[in-house]
């Protein structure tokens, strides 16, 4: 128990020595070469933890999973304070909470329409695509009314969607006990750097519905039914990734999920509702338009010479992917972090923090592959020391930079699992290996 103990001990002090680093080098935009460079190192420290972790190092550590809640929220603290500066998001999520509070509908005007001219402040010129209105759907946007109460004290409204951080981390503590879990996974999503850096950092509303999509499982696993399907409408119109659980959690909720489900969306769009629909507009213009960082997406844009027919192909194979999932019986975290990773290799636009949806899944079906590919992922913001002042081009180099080792180690993954079942017929080790 003491050398488990003095590993768990200077792996937290590795990465929070490195997070309090991260915090202290000023704007991460304005020193991308720093920021990686001690952003890679936190994710090796990392790294170290996972392995032992999963090699069950630390099952003698007394309150194991409290003390890892009590890191994360130091790791947390540490990049807490940054201005948002990798994304411009969290900008927008302040405006439109504080047209809401002026009086006007978040889907009303663009930022940049002489409507709301007299709104603009300092922080008007850190917003982008301000000629765009808002995408976020009708939860987050209430989330952005009631934080806007907060302005201008930036650091309490960049709380509000910290706060959804810290509930899922503590769902998740829920969650690996009820499964049986050895309450050390937690370390798999709590210290990782990627959730650290943007949800702490630069503030992501992801987080809002990542978290409320776990309550809603928590919920189901609690018996309370209709309390899940609250949540769960919640998480969907926060973000729309979640509809992929439906399957899922309608089979184990049954009519009172789906009727509270039912109840509380129609509230919540009701919020926001007007005859023209105008909620749905900046969504169509970001399922339109916006490219960046994709990979099998940009293969079937060549294959298919559009982006149209590209996005309805990849729409295809994500749901063809659920629907295998669910007929093969996976459980709910295994299909999500399976259906979560297809998602983004097939989508058009991929961001850091959306990879941040795989991370809380792996808690409970651990791929190395993956745990790789989410620290990884930040290579990408190379683009922004390339190109400081915006308009990204599509480089292919930089996106093979960031997927080439992704699809190299999954088809060694796919090789390892071939050879397992020639060896050995419905070896169970071989694919929890590749699940």
């Amino acid at each position: 128990m003491k050398r488990a103990s003095t590993q768990f001990l200077l792996a937290a002090l590795g990465v929070s020595i490195l997070m309090v680093a991260l915090g202290r080098i000023g704007d991460w935009n304005s020193n991308v070469p720093l920021f990686l460079a001690l952003y890679f190192c936190a994710f090796a420290a990392y790294g170290i933890a996972a392995r032992l972790t999963l090699k069950n190092a630390f099952e003698s550590v007394p309150r194991v999973s409290a003390w890892i809640f009590g890191i994360a929220i130091v790791l947390r603290l540490a990049v807490f304070f940054q201005d948002p500066s990798l994304s411009e998001d969290f900008y927008r999520y302040v405006w439109d909470g504080r047209v809401q509070i002026a009086g006007f509908g978040p889907y009303d005007h663009a930022p940049q329409e002489p409507e709301v001219q007299a709104l603009r402040d300092g922080n008007y010129e850190r917003m982008h695509q301000k000629e765009y209105k808002s995408p976020y759907p009708a939860a987050a946007e209430l989330l952005y009314r009631l934080l806007a109460y907060a302005y201008p004290n930036l650091l309490l409204y960049k709380f509000g969607i910290l706060a959804f951080d810290l509930l899922l981390i503590e769902v998740l503590r829920r969650l690996l006990a009820k499964a049986n879990l050895h309450p050390a996974n937690l370390l798999l999503y709590a210290w990782h750097p990627l959730p650290i850096i943007e949800f702490a950092g630069s503030a992501h509303m992801d987080i809002m519905g990542i978290a409320l999509l776990a309550v809603s499982i928590l919920m189901l696993e609690s018996s309370q039914k209709a309390l899940s399907g609250a949540f769960f409408s919640a998480a969907i119109l926060t973000k729309l990734l979640p509809v992929f659980a439906l399957p899922w959690l309608v089979r184990k909720g049954g009519w009172k999920f789906v009727v509270a489900a039912a109840v509380v969306g129609i509230a919540l769009l009701s919020v926001y509702y007007t005859p023209d629909l105008r909620m749905k507009n900046g969504l169509i213009v970001y399922y339109r338009i916006w490219r960046y960082n994709d990979s099998l997406f940009g293969v079937m844009y060549k294959w298919f010479g559009g982006a149209e027919p590209a996005r309805n192909w990849g729409l295809f194979f994500v749901i063809l992917i659920t629907a295998f999932c669910y007929a093969a019986s996976y459980p709910v975290y295994r299909s999500l972090w399976i259906i979560f990773a297809a998602f983004i290799l097939f989508s058009p636009v991929v961001h850091p923090w959306y990879v941040c949806w795989v991370i809380p899944f792996l808690a409970f079906y651990p791929n190395r592959t993956w745990i790789f590919f989410t620290g990884w992922i930040a290579i990408a913001y190379v683009i922004r020391y390339l190109y400081p002042g915006g308009n990204w081009p599509d480089l292919l180099w930089l996106k093979l930079v960031v997927y080439c080792p992704l699809y190299v180690l999954l088809a060694a993954d796919l090789w390892r699992w071939g050879i397992g079942k020639s060896e050995v017929s419905g070896d169970s080790s071989a694919v929890k290996s590749s699940a």
